[in-house]
C-alpha cells in the first residue's frame, strides 16, 4: 500500500502520503484505532484495512472529495 500511496503523491500535488510504523508508535495506533496492518486513511475519514489495487484506491480517493 505504501508504494501505491507514494506513487499517487508523486503524480498529484493534491495527494500527500505518510507511512507510519504503527507497531513503533503505540499512541498513534490507539488514537486512530489501528489494530491490523496495513490500514489506510483517506483524509482521516474513510479508512480500509488490507491491500487494494491501485484503481480501487484511486476510486476511494475520488469518492472522498
Amino acid at each position: 500500500m505504501a508504494r501505491v500511496a507514494y506513487s499517487m503523491a508523486v503524480a498529484s500535488e493534491f495527494v500527500r502520503t505518510e507511512v507510519v510504523d504503527a507497531g513503533a508508535f503505540r499512541e498513534f495506533s490507539k488514537k486512530y484505532k489501528v489494530g491490523a496492518f496495513p490500514k489506510t486513511f483517506i483524509d482521516y475519514g474513510e479508512s480500509f484495512i488490507g491491500v487494494e489495487k491501485e484503481q480501487r484506491v484511486l476510486e476511494r480517493i475520488l469518492a472522498a472529495q
